[in-house]
């Protein structure tokens, strides 16, 4: 498989100490310094978007949200006086999820495409 093609530059200063640190740790893992920059600075990049967007639920939450799901719907009335307010500015037929929505990864693609049928599905009946 081919490499992409690096067009971008980044540029930075560092004092002294910081680059002598950068350059042992580097020499180290066997890798220029620019590698182990940017394998450094990318790996901590991903990891912080993935904290911020995936959350991790343990077995009790998860359960509790299910149940929350399979219970019988309830009636909230300020969801009704809302919709009763504000209903005339819902479409009437459903707006597909655009594919630019940012999502982590292919279950989340999955998500969008299963609504998107669902809304169209819907639409249809």
């Amino acid at each position: 498989m081919p490499r992409p093609q690096k067009e971008e530059r980044l540029h930075f200063r560092v004092t002294a100490h910081q680059k002598k640190i950068i350059a042992r740790a580097a020499e180290l893992k066997g890798v220029t310094m620019t590698e182990f920059i940017l394998a450094a600075t990318y790996q901590m990049a991903t990891e912080m978007i993935l904290d911020q967007t995936k959350h991790r639920l343990t077995a009790d939450k998860w359960a509790a949200i299910e149940a929350a799901l399979d219970a019988p719907a309830q009636e909230i009335s300020a969801l009704r006086d809302m919709a009763n307010k504000y209903g005339h500015l819902i479409t009437s037929s459903p707006q597909p999820v655009p594919s630019s929505v940012p999502v982590a990864g292919p279950a989340e693609n999955d998500l969008v495409a299963t609504l998107n049928s669902l809304l169209h599905a819907g639409a249809s009946s």
